[in-house]
């Protein structure tokens, strides 16, 4: 397998756990927070909530990744903020620090976690473009690590996840390449920093990845231009004849007129173009391809299917 799909298997393997954790609620008034001071546990949410003024809240110690402001206004309302390790997080409103308007949340470690407890109910889904990997974390767990081996030999990439929801994983089949053969365990942590996780569950659930089926493009029709297939949910194909001789453009755009892909090539007459475009980053819905040339614009709509 290349060494770019190696990488991209890391990626694509991180996703993210979501313990049932509690949401606390921090509401964000006239030059005040309430409560100021909160004590949560590892795993647990603040929902920041406006109330009046305009109050854009940021970490004062630059110790919260990702936050390092938000809108806390008429129209921004409301931000969830997970704190998936124990410490003391220091925020601030950035308009009205001056007037004392700053909080602390104090993370505590889980109750609810233990360590010993192994990640079990391992399985995958074959899905129409991707494997899909399942499993449960023991609770109150806030991060974990995935780890992959192909077989009989071969990478062994892991990858660990901070943050997010890492209970499903999807692998794309171009991600861990055609006709392979993987197997993986994982591990959970009840914290990060002091580092307390447990052991790795045992490498069992084995997936394959397909080869993909040779394409066979169907007729041209007397439009001379044809789109393939029409739920598409991997690539969509595209085949044109050129009925006159010159440059021509193919776009490929959903219905807004957002350009996804395109390309130019120079066809003389009764020449034919083939184009294809990967879909599967599209979410489901109704899209256009269209053909550019002397005689005007063309166009043919095909949907993608999930």
């Amino acid at each position: 397998m290349k060494q770019h799909n190696l990488y991209l298997l890391l990626a694509l393997l991180c996703g993210a756990f979501s313990a049932k954790a509690t949401i606390h609620t921090v509401l964000a008034d006239n030059f005040f927070y309430a409560p100021d001071v909160i004590t949560i546990e590892a795993g647990d949410t603040v929902r920041f909530q406006w109330v009046a003024g305009s109050h854009p809240t940021s970490s004062t110690t630059g110790d919260w990744t990702g936050f390092v402001a938000f809108p806390l206004n008429a129209i921004d309302q409301t931000f969830d903020l997970p704190f998936p390790n124990p410490g003391t997080y220091d925020y601030q409103c950035d308009f009205h620090i001056g007037l004392g308007m700053i909080g602390t949340v104090i993370v505590t470690p889980s109750s609810s976690c233990n360590s010993a407890i192994v990640p079990d109910n391992q399985s995958h889904t074959t899905l129409s473009n991707r494997i899909q990997l399942d499993w449960d974390p023991a609770p109150g767990s806030v991060a974990c690590q995935v780890k992959a081996q192909r077989l009989p030999s071969g990478p062994s990439p892991s990858i660990n996840i901070l943050s997010g929801d890492i209970t499903t994983a999807n692998v794309p089949f171009a991600a861990a390449g055609a006709g392979t053969l993987w197997t993986w365990r994982v591990r959970c942590a009840c914290s990060v920093s002091p580092l307390d996780a447990s052991g790795f569950s045992a490498f069992g659930d084995t997936f394959s990845i397909p080869t993909p089926k040779t394409t066979v493009p169907p007729e041209l029709p007397e439009s001379d231009i044809l789109v393939w297939p029409t739920a598409a949910t991997d690539v969509a194909f595209l085949r044109y004849r050129a009925n006159t001789a010159g440059p021509h453009a193919v776009e490929w755009l959903d219905l807004s007129g957002r350009v996804i892909a395109a390309r130019e090539a120079d066809l003389d007459v009764d020449q034919e173009l083939w184009d294809q475009v990967d879909v599967s980053g599209l979410p489901n819905g109704s899209y256009l391809v269209a053909v550019y040339s002397a005689e005007g614009r063309q166009t043919q709509r095909f949907n993608v299917v999930r």
